[in-house]
């Protein structure tokens, strides 16, 4: 299902979130965002696996790569996969911090 929130294309399914283009979320947007983004996978019934704080720090690690220059055609857009495998979030959780 595609999603629009704060401005930000995303394409939700029961087991991902893709949102497109998430380098450009500035980290004091991060929060709210991520607050819509829980609220919108609620609304369609599908599940939230992870804690608030984990889907930032996925977002800020991502973006943080991405300003790096680093694996830039896959930390252009974020995917958050429901659930998350546990080494992905503790890589998520040092970069992303």
């Amino acid at each position: 299902m595609k999603k629009i929130i704060q401005g930000y294309q995303c394409n939700l399914t029961p087991s991902n979130s893709h949102v497109t283009d998430s380098y450009k979320l500035q980290n004091k947007e991060i929060d709210s965002f991520v607050t819509q983004l829980i609220l919108a996978r609620l609304d369609l019934d599908y599940p939230v696996d992870r804690e608030h704080k984990q889907y930032v720090s996925e977002i800020k690690a991502h973006n943080r790569l991405y300003k790096l220059h680093l694996f830039r055609s896959h930390t252009k857009d974020v995917d958050m996969e429901e659930p998350i495998v546990w080494w992905k979030q503790l890589f998520f959780n040092i970069i992303g911090f």
